[in-house]
């Protein structure tokens, strides 16, 4: 007699290795999906992370600022380096100085000045002169003069200039938990977001302290301590 041998697998062996590769495929995509997933939430951590640090580095760069450049008008209290508002708090430093064209007589609110087309409506400006000092907001601004929002207290020589003076204002979107950043009359724009509490305080001699809490897996909290140098400089200098 011939005993053929047998090739191959039965129905049920099949069936047992079919089973078994379900599973082992089922496995590598579950475990490439998991893979594909803490990527993902990686990478959104980093961005985030990037987004943080590159927020605190703007509100510690605005805040190195405050008062830069301004040391008449803070020395003559008639601004601050930093002032607490409603929904804010405004960093004020000089943008720019441009020199006068002509002597300027009290009672005038046109100021002819070449400042290039850089100081815009509603801008804040000082008129400074040796020990003169005024502040003002700027009704119109055209190439070469700007309309003030009010007339002139003194009178001012040919020596004078004037001080484009930039505001960086901070504002704390409660509703959509979003810090805001506005610079003079453009419109806000997102800093930061998803921001779950924001405060700030600014003691007379001491440092201004800011601390924010953002939303994530874990709520982290934040403290930026700034001392405004320029403010403190120029009160020393008060007569």
């Amino acid at each position: 007699m011939i005993r053929r041998k047998r090739c191959g697998l039965t129905l049920m062996e099949s069936l047992i290795a079919l089973s078994l590769m379900l599973l082992i495929m089922a496995a590598l995509v579950k475990g490439a999906r998991i893979c594909r997933q803490f990527s993902f939430k990686f990478k959104e951590a980093q961005e985030f992370n990037q987004e943080i640090w590159a927020g605190q580095d703007r509100l510690r760069r605005d805040l190195n600022r405050a008062g830069l450049g301004l040391e008449p008008c803070l020395a003559s209290g008639l601004l601050l380096a930093i002032e607490t508002k409603t929904s804010g708090f405004s960093i004020y430093s000089r943008e720019a100085s441009f020199p006068l064209k002509t002597e300027l007589a009290a009672g005038s609110i046109i100021v002819p000045v070449n400042h290039n087309n850089s100081i815009s409506r509603a801008q804040l400006i000082a008129l400074v002169d040796d020990n003169r000092v005024e502040l003002f907001k700027v009704e119109r601004a055209e190439k070469d003069r700007l309309f003030l929002n009010q007339p002139l207290k003194e009178s001012y020589s040919s020596q004078g200039s004037v001080l484009a003076i930039e505001e960086v204002f901070y504002s704390y979107d409660q509703g959509n938990k979003i810090l805001r950043r506005k610079v003079n009359a453009s419109p806000s724009q997102p800093l930061l977001e998803k921001v779950t509490s924001f405060s700030w305080s600014n003691e007379a001699s001491g440092p201004i302290k800011i601390k924010l809490t953002l939303e994530s897996e874990k709520e982290m909290t934040y403290e930026i301590r700034v001392l405004p140098k320029n403010a403190l400089i120029a009160r020393r200098n008060l007569p």
